[in-house]
């Protein structure tokens, strides 16, 4: 009796209680939330140790109307109260639900909450012993049964989306970017990877089509590229992604390229139209950023560090060996601070300034700077004005 007391207490704590027999991935990036429910289904899908594989059921929750979400949730309930007829296992994926954010017509619908509610009654009585349930959605109301009933008898896991302001969204889009390329047998060379991050930003979706535009063109090999995607090819197939529009204006500057500069400065006027979290100072910080990097690699390049025309690669292997301590500990002034990649393009682009030109630039902007917050200009007029001077022309008066 004692025997069995033990094996009745085991079989209880593996019920309800174990976290891995429902799981609710959600998250507002359905590419990361479809990628990690994808990485769970396959994982809990594995044959067992004799062979058998589980008994799988898929039920599509992305629904336009109140009467398809709760035939959505129909389908589970039935799927979760039929038991395996061919293996001891089920698992079932409610996919992509959206009508879990408790807002909209779905959200805020009383037949879609009540069915939500009778849902949950009914996950907390359920026999986890043959069934696992994995849930991917959208956007979810925290307050609401259904997340409250998921986080008790099982495992909520949100999936944040990345942001420019994230210190490892290159690290992550870089592990990502590494993958997709590899499934689909594509290479890049490192200065093109590092345009394809730099430029496309914290945006993983964006990024997977990128990376499917090129895989698109069939890259043939050739003696000259080896089948190797380079910079320039990566530069005229992928255009900026609206994150990293800021990097674009500085580029642009760099390169000295008048049309292209207030073809960007509009760009980027319009999407500060679009967020109201941008504005002009920060578009000046951003070109302080970008020519004071300028002007630590030409002193890189002077004390011997760097050669101007050295290759990606090469450029990454001495920007790494750097003196130790050589440079300040403020990030301003601190060249390895910065991505390599925006390093290598400022060392490309200082060519076309002397360190006089450079100096001048930043006295030019703490100018702008200075007018914009100490008096009423027009904004847009102060700022063509100065990059047009930092290029070295004239708008007028």
């Amino acid at each position: 009796m004692p025997r069995k007391s033990e094996s009745s207490s085991k079989k209880k704590k593996d019920g309800p209680d174990h976290k891995s027999d429902a799981l609710l991935i959600f998250g507002e990036e359905d590419f990361l939330v479809r990628e990690r429910a994808n990485d769970v289904f396959s994982q809990w899908t594995q044959p067992s140790a004799d062979g058998v594989e589980p008994e799988i059921e898929k039920v599509e929750g992305s629904v336009n109307s109140v009467s398809d979400a709760i035939q959505a949730l129909n389908r589970v309930t039935e799927a979760l109260l039929t038991f395996p007829f061919f293996s001891p296992v089920k698992v079932i994926w409610f996919q992509s639900v959206n009508f879990l954010g408790g807002d909209g017509i779905l959200g805020a619908s009383a037949r879609v909450n009540q069915a939500l509610k009778d849902f949950c009654a009914l996950l907390s009585k359920q026999d986890w012993s043959s069934t696992r349930l994995l849930i991917s959605a959208g956007k979810v109301h925290k307050a609401k049964t259904f997340y409250k009933t998921l986080s008790k008898l099982g495992t909520v896991e949100p999936i944040i989306t990345w942001s420019i302001n994230d210190r490892e969204w290159r690290s992550k889009a870089e592990a990502l970017a590494r993958a997709e390329l590899s499934s689909r047998k594509l290479r890049m060379d490192p200065a093109a990877h590092a345009y394809l991050i730099e430029t496309v930003g914290p945006n993983p979706a964006e990024l997977v089509r990128e990376i499917e535009k090129l895989e698109i063109l069939q890259l043939q090999p050739t003696s000259a590229n080896e089948g190797v995607i380079g910079l320039e090819l990566a530069q005229q197939m992928i255009p900026l992604n609206r994150n990293a529009r800021a990097f674009a204006l500085g580029d642009a500057l760099g390169e000295r390229n008048l049309p292209l500069i207030l073809k960007t400065l509009e760009d980027e006027w319009w999407s500060m139209r679009q967020d109201s979290k941008k504005s002009a100072i920060g578009l000046i910080y951003g070109l302080v950023r970008k020519i004071r990097v300028m002007l630590m690699v030409k002193e890189g390049i002077r004390l011997g560090w760097f050669q101007s025309r050295m290759s990606y690669g090469s450029f990454q292997s001495s920007f790494n060996k750097i003196p130790a301590g050589f440079l300040p500990e403020d990030k301003q002034f601190n060249l390895q601070a910065n991505n390599p990649f925006v390093v290598f393009r400022a060392m490309q682009q200082s060519e076309a300034y002397t360190m006089r030109e450079l100096i001048q630039a930043l006295n030019l902007l703490l100018e702008c700077n200075q007018a914009l917050v100490s008096s009423s200009v027009d904004e847009k007029r102060a700022l063509r004005d100065t990059v047009s001077r930092i290029a070295g022309f004239h708008t007028g008066p």
